[in-house]
């Protein structure tokens, strides 16, 4: 009988630059001291990566400054925004894609079928960005109205925040089921079970008695658990902590999309003495950027479908 031995993937670590190797990591650290904290302020950087938005955080806090979005290259200030970084200003350094063209035998560029060049793999380099306290000018651009459907908690908008996420399941061939007695879960709020093709999850239950808060929060949770991982992953014991944490920072990422707010006790429960666990940070690190994508994919579903029911209701 052959056996293998299972490796340790990758780190994303591996391909960064050394000088941002350590900043990301003390990064996480901090991150992960209040955690649904992080999460929170990590909503104002959604147009950056999870490491990137890590970095820029960490050297915002360097020099003192309230955590902002309002980021962006020499050139970029002086041609989009029509302000100019002040002389003497220190720039922030985060990370671009750097591609690695495949090449042939000969050195020469592999091309695909539409005559771009194939990518070998991804590298990363650091660039520089500047705060938009560091640059003076034209008035900033007035910052777009965020509010949603959800400015009513209570009444119609919280069953239509919970339909909104069962629709969220019906795209990705998951059953919901409600009002499961809570014997037959053994005490828990829900639960997601991995029994479809390939071992990917199926259905999710959630436990009788709750309240539609709880049901909306629990039902995100199990959410990320659908979309993150699969059987074999989550029964792989070592990192079972890891998949609770991914999944609750879903649930909180999506709860807080609607103004609703969780608190972090979840959070306290999960991470125990994890904060300081280089394996964990670590982890989450390589994680981030798969939170962003599942928060993302449940709250575009979720927006539309608001929006259809408000527009229904004009």
């Amino acid at each position: 009988m052959t056996t293998t031995t299972k490796t340790k993937p990758k780190s994303k670590l591996d391909k960064l630059p050394d000088e941002m190797k350590d900043l990301l990591v003390n990064g996480m650290s901090e991150a992960m001291k209040d955690w649904g904290g992080f999460l929170q302020m990590m909503q104002k950087f959604r147009s950056y990566s999870f490491n990137n938005t890590i970095l820029i955080w960490m050297q915002q806090i360097e020099r003192e400054y309230e955590p902002s979005s309002q980021v962006a290259g020499f050139k970029a200030w002086k041609t989009k925004f029509k302000r100019q970084v002040k002389k003497g200003s220190k720039a922030i350094r985060i990370l671009a894609p750097l591609p690695i063209n495949k090449r042939d035998e000969n050195g020469n560029t592999v091309m695909n079928a539409a005559g771009k060049p194939v990518v070998a793999f991804m590298k990363f380099r650091a660039v520089s960005v500047f705060d938009y306290r560091e640059t003076e000018g034209d008035p900033l651009p007035e910052k777009p109205d965020t509010s949603h459907v959800m400015k009513d908690l209570e009444g119609k908008a919280m069953p239509g925040l919970l339909s909104g996420l069962c629709k969220v399941a019906e795209a990705r061939n998951v059953e919901v089921l409600r009002n499961i007695s809570k014997e037959s879960m053994d005490g828990a709020h829900g639960q997601c079970w991995f029994t479809g093709e390939n071992g990917r999850a199926n259905k999710i239950q959630l436990a009788d008695g709750l309240s539609i808060l709880s049901e909306i929060h629990t039902l995100a949770h199990e959410l990320g658990h659908a979309i993150l991982h699969n059987r074999d992953e989550y029964l792989e014991h070592d990192t079972s902590s890891i998949k609770e944490l991914e999944a609750e920072s879903v649930a909180h990422l999506v709860c807080h999309h609607y103004d609703i707010d969780t608190g972090s006790t979840s959070f306290d429960y999960i991470m125990g003495h994890n904060t300081r666990n280089k394996d964990v940070q670590e982890s989450m690190l390589n994680a981030g950027d798969r939170i962003y994508k599942a928060t993302k994919e449940i709250t575009e579903i979720v927006d539309k479908y608001l929006k259809e029911i408000t527009d229904a209701n004009l």
